[in-house]
């Protein structure tokens, strides 16, 4: 059984949290259902305690984290995201830790992540034209976003890109063939928009016409399923692309939650853990939270939100 966690890393122990920490505003950016308000920051080696309080309830071998959270987790410094990835690496079940960043400022800091043990980074980054980043970022920081993506190349720290597909970049295949191109098959891998986020000048695209468009370049095809439907198209100039065919398919394995229907989770399988040290199994539901740094929480009550969750098979 492989787990896989989420850490909302985006401040530092004892900061009082009233919403997002980012460097950016991006347009579509949108909150979502966990708490990120109005909450107390803990610390790294509470966030540890957070996971071997799992990993001791549900017995598990394997463990994949994710540093990420409802905002920007490099804004919290150098050090402190070194100290984070030092102390999870040092956890025996931890098989591999990742990081989710907008990457204005992953650049300056790649050669030190890669020492302390992070095993790659994903960057967030919808358009390679500097006017259409900035209708959607609100800020002008490609160019700091670029050179961050070749630091981290020179660095040795593995990275892709995940980028939502619209009417924004719709004319950018190009530009991103040959970025990844230039970074040996650095992997692209392309989002819907969500539904009802359209607004001027980055409508909603069918991926099946991005589909259409790498076809016509003669790929190798492959498909994989876990942790969702994907498919990989590598094309003869090297560049590789992903793109994400599971669309909002709910395959939570828990069919008799009563969230089912509303809930658009199907696609993350990762075990969050707040700011606050709370894990939260599910986007939607609320009445299955559990403070792991609560002595009166035992391990019967970690395994039930996590099996309510659809994070564990029912016992």
């Amino acid at each position: 059984m492989i787990l896989r966690f989420r850490l909302d890393k985006t401040a530092k122990a004892g900061t009082r949290v009233h919403g997002r920490f980012c460097n950016l505003d991006c347009v579509w950016c949108h909150h979502d259902y966990f708490r990120h308000d109005n909450i107390t920051a803990i610390s790294n080696y509470q966030f540890i305690e957070c996971i071997e309080r799992v990993i001791d309830a549900t017995s598990a071998k394997s463990v994949i984290v994710r540093i990420a959270g409802d905002g920007e987790p490099t804004l919290v410094g150098e050090q402190e995201l070194v100290d984070l990835v030092v102390r999870l690496k040092n956890i025996p079940a931890v098989r591999e830790v990742k990081l989710t960043t907008n990457g204005i400022l992953l650049g300056s800091m790649s050669q030190s992540l890669v020492e302390a043990g992070l095993d790659s980074a994903t960057v967030s980054l919808n358009s390679l034209s500097p006017k259409g980043y900035s209708l959607y970022s609100q800020r002008n920081k490609l160019a700091s976003v670029l050179d961050s993506i070749d630091r981290s190349f020179k660095a040795k720290l593995p990275i892709k890109i995940n980028t939502i597909y619209s009417s924004l970049n719709i004319g950018e295949l190009e530009a991103f063939e040959a970025l990844s191109v230039k970074y040996d098959g650095l992997v692209i891998k392309f989002f819907d928009l969500i539904p009802g986020t359209s607004q001027p000048g980055y409508e909603y695209v069918p991926l099946g016409h991005l589909e259409q468009e790498l076809s016509k370049r003669n790929p190798i095809i492959e498909e994989i399923f876990h942790p969702y439907a994907q498919r990989i198209y590598k094309l003869p100039s090297g560049a590789v692309f992903v793109v994400k065919t599971a669309g909002q398919v709910n395959n939570c394995p828990n069919l008799s939650c009563h969230s089912r229907e509303r809930c658009v989770e199907g696609c993350r399988n990762s075990i969050r853990i707040r700011l606050d040290g709370v894990m939260q199994p599910c986007g939607v539901r609320t009445d299955n939270q559990v403070d792991l740094l609560a002595t009166t929480v035992t391990s019967s009550d970690v395994r039930s939100a996590l099996i309510s969750g659809g994070k564990l098979p029912p016992s």
